[in-house]
């Protein structure tokens, strides 16, 4: 046997002209030749002839190590010489426009080696540019383009990209996957598939991602798109991890890896990790999770210098990144049996961290917060199955009066830096049913994405207004798509409301930016809990009271030098109140309504999916919001 070749539809040849390279010894051992060089320099030639440029081919070569280290030259034609480390196993590469090919196998010094080649005719492999070590196939129609070190993909509007898949990975070791690439146009996913586990998918990175690869014998990558788009791919590197073996760093209950080559050192829990310039850090991981149970994840962190970073993946899903906290930050972990994080810096850094894993029974799962939401919403249910967005409109407003306003809590940027990554349900566990600290409309907005993701409400937030001052504001944007197209809503946490007509019809962003309805926001009451630094209740409620407001303030019972204060009445008008020196600077009266006005001065950034950004970008061009501040 010389091996399988999938795709390749004509039997394999094996019409090789052999010659030697020195003065190797050369011996078959069944269908395979072993090269023993003990007179350094030596190899063997392998020389095929009868190649037709027209047509595409599989080369195959099977190796085994007896002992050093030998070489692979490929040529093809009177092209450069190719080189690379001659396989320990299975290696695949696809051969077109080629006449004439040349592989020697070879060392300048003491080697054996063990190698089987075929070569065959591949249809599959038509139109497609060689990725080393990999083998490349078509998903859909997809316009595929070799640039240096990388593949160009583009896809017209149908699904369509490139798969990538190796079968020569072996269990027992570790192995580090690089992902690089640049998004030229829309938006593409990559979605990687480990043996036979479920799909992960992970946004195409616009730079590097590193990824940890172990116990697996197949690997497959698919880089695709469902829209039109244009994606340019780096080197898709895959690496033996040898340093991922250190049995020095050792943490009970993970398995650790190294990414890169840090200073790093575990002892009594306690992790010390160092980059000396290049990315460096280190994985940790687990495999033993109960899906049906929720986990607490505790990270005590240190930054002695540089910008470290921690990037989590759970659920088989994307990749979350946020800054490498100081201090504890926890994080709920459930629906899940796999968690994998990365410490991990790009330049230098010192960091110093503690993990804590256990289960949490009495943790509010989501299905828990959607009890709670539901016996706090009567008929919500009902309204959910003939009307989405009164449905929204009702969570919206049960989620204004849940949030609490806050800001510069101990130990709460943590917290505010991971909103993107908490669950809704821990958001109000831990956050806001304890009163434990409070957030900003991003928070809010956040937040009120998250509620309507339980009950099956897709949403995005966009952050609107005047970069660089005080006078933004990030709020949540709903997209309805029908036969007609997809029109965008908003709905906002912040001041409890929406838009809609007198009549109660809900406005769309295009028809509310275009005046093309009489529009007016809609909002009930909104009585807010703030927590705020101070120690005296009573000047805190005299400076509310210059604002026309009369909360009630106390001392907070957990948090040293805050005031909890309740029943603030915290609305449209009280912003405008307490703005009004900014607004005067910028020339906004108070009369105007204020997310419309920063609305049309700017949208500074948004957090809408790749597959909506064409139809969002032309609701924004076709109104008063310039070209130039579509995000």
């Amino acid at each position: 046997m010389l091996g399988i070749c999938a795709g390749c539809n004509t039997a394999r040849s094996e019409k090789w002209d052999t010659a030697k390279y020195g003065n190797p010894v050369i011996s078959r051992t069944g269908d395979a030749i072993l090269i023993t060089g003990e007179e350094p320099p030596s190899g063997l030639y392998f020389r095929r002839s009868d190649l037709a440029p027209s047509k595409n081919y599989r080369l195959e070569i099977l190796g085994d190590f007896r002992y050093g280290a030998p070489t692979l030259r490929i040529q093809r034609d009177e092209r450069e010489f190719e080189y690379r480390a001659a396989p320990d196993g299975k290696l695949e590469l696809d051969i077109r426009e080629t006449k004439n090919l040349e592989v020697l196998i070879y060392s300048d010094s003491r080697f054996s080696y063990r190698a089987r080649l075929a070569l065959s005719e591949c249809k599959e492999c038509a139109g497609l540019p060689d990725v080393v070590g990999w083998k490349v196939a078509k998903y859909g129609s997809p316009t595929v383009t070799a640039i240096e070190k990388g593949l160009t993909i583009a896809g017209n509007g149908t699904p369509s990209g490139v798969y990538f898949r190796r079968s020569d990975l072996d269990k027992q070791k570790s192995y580090e996957l690089e992902l690089s690439g640049k998004l030229i146009s829309g938006g593409a996913t990559v979605r990687l598939q480990r043996d036979d586990a479920p799909f992960e998918y992970i946004a195409a990175p616009d730079g590097t991602t590193p990824i940890m690869i172990s116990g697996i014998e197949r690997l497959e990558v698919l880089i695709y798109s469902d829209s039109a788009f244009t994606y340019r791919t780096g080197e898709l590197a895959l690496r033996k991890c040898e340093q991922c073996l250190d049995g020095q760093l050792k943490l009970p209950g993970w398995n650790t890896a190294r990414y890169g080559e840090p200073v790093a050192s575990i002892a009594h829990d306690k992790i010390k990790i160092s980059g000396t310039g290049r990315p460096a850090g280190l994985y940790f991981r687990r495999d033993d999770l109960d899906k049906g149970r929720t986990y607490r994840l505790r990270i005590s962190g240190l930054r002695r210098s540089g910008s470290p970073m921690l990037r989590l993946q759970r659920r088989d899903g994307s990749l979350e990144y946020l800054s490498a906290p100081r201090g504890d930050l926890e994080l709920y972990i459930s629906d899940t049996t796999r968690l994998e994080l990365l410490i991990y810096g790009e330049t230098r850094f010192s960091y110093q961290a503690g993990l804590r894993f256990r289960e949490c029974a009495d943790c509010l799962t989501d299905e828990g917060l959607r009890d709670i939401i539901r016996a706090a919403i009567p008929g919500l249910n009902e309204t959910l199955k003939v009307d989405r967005l009164a449905a929204a409109h009702k969570l919206v407003i049960w989620t204004a009066r849940t949030v609490d306003l806050g800001e510069s809590v101990p130990k709460f940027p943590n917290v505010v830096n991971a909103f993107p990554y908490l669950s809704a349900s821990q958001l109000y566990d831990a956050v806001w049913k304890p009163d434990a600290g409070g957030a900003l409309c991003g928070g809010f907005a956040i937040f009120f994405q998250k509620v309507l993701n339980l009950f099956g409400i897709d949403a995005f937030t966009i952050d609107i207004g005047f970069p660089g001052t005080f006078l933004t504001h990030v709020t949540t944007v709903l997209p309805v798509t029908t036969g007609s197209g997809t029109s965008f809503y908003i709905f906002d946490p912040t001041f409890g409301g929406t838009y809609a007509t007198r009549d109660g019809r809900y406005v769309d962003l295009g028809s509310m930016l275009s005046q093309a309805a009489d529009v007016h926001f809609v909002a009930e009451p909104v009585m807010r809990t703030a927590i705020i630094k101070g120690k005296s209740p009573a000047i805190a409620r005299k400076s509310y009271r210059k604002l026309g407001l009369a909360p009630k303030c106390r001392r907070s019972k957990d948090l040293r030098g805050y005031l909890v204060c309740d029943d603030l009445a915290y609305d449209r008008r009280f912003v405008l109140k307490a703005w009004s020196p900014l607004l005067r600077r910028h020339r906004i009266s108070p009369k105007t309504d204020l997310i419309l006005a920063l609305l049309r001065h700017k949208v500074i950034s948004s957090t809408v999916p790749a597959d909506l950004k064409t139809a969002f970008a032309a609701t924004l061009s076709e109104s008063t919001v310039t070209k130039s501040s579509i995000p």
